[in-house]
């Protein structure tokens, strides 16, 4: 039996992210800048202990956060953000001359922070559970950028179908092993809904940043993607 299976998951995630650093010399400053952006996200495992799960960590520092939440949320985000490029065999290229109706990354980053600060007054002040109204926001930017990116849409479904698939078949294989479900998930914490013995809020999460990984970048910095040659 392994004692840190979420440790485990984040170490598998690791070795799946250095692979695609490797292996796309000109998407490293995609993932690694996708990843930094969100790795606050880890920050955050306070809201989320004991109501939603409780995970085994190597330790807990300051009785906030843990290492194991900051390094899943910067691999995993890192892995959306170049998954349909690496395998489509796609690069960025500067949209110059292109309407790819964008909003001032400045813009973008106060949005993002106030949804933040909402999400967590709602948990705080209406004791709506921190899972929730973070999907929520997590919807509200994926909604975003499908509105604002109409020229990425078969990246932004084929990557949010794809890692969704391979992100709730990873926690299927973990809890047929770790009973990974049984002993980290707090069964009143969530809407009880399950498939395939997970809670269906995973399978949201899942969907969610395949979309927002896979084009963030692209927003924030006016890219689009141009097919590899040979």
């Amino acid at each position: 039996m392994v004692a840190y299976p979420y440790l485990l998951s984040s170490v598998i995630l690791g070795i799946i992210w250095l692979i695609l650093f490797i292996r796309r010399k000109d998407l490293r400053k995609e993932m690694l800048i996708i990843g930094f952006i969100f790795i606050p996200s880890g920050l955050t495992q306070a809201l989320y202990v004991p109501d939603y799960w409780q995970p085994r960590v190597i330790h807990q520092f300051f009785g906030l956060f843990d290492i194991e939440s900051l390094l899943h949320v910067f691999f995993i985000f890192g892995i959306a953000a170049v998954l349909y490029k690496e395998i489509k065999g796609y690069k960025l290229k500067r949209a110059r001359g292109t309407k790819t109706t964008r909003i001032s990354p400045h813009i973008i980053f106060c949005l993002g922070i106030f949804i933040g600060v909402v999400t967590v007054l709602f948990k705080v002040l209406l004791d709506v559970p921190f899972i929730h109204t973070s999907l929520f926001a997590l919807m509200l930017i994926s909604v975003y950028l499908i509105l604002m990116r109409p020229d990425l849409f078969r990246e932004i479904v084929w990557t949010s179908v794809i890692f969704s698939l391979l992100y709730i078949s990873a926690t299927v294989m973990f809890n047929a092993l770790f009973s990974f479900v049984a002993n980290n998930w707090n069964p009143n914490g969530n809407w009880g809904i399950y498939l395939l013995g997970v809670p269906l809020e995973e399978y949201l999460y899942g969907l969610m940043v395949g979309i927002i990984g896979s084009v963030l970048y692209e927003e924030l910095t006016n890219m689009k993607l141009k097919k590899i040659k040979g």
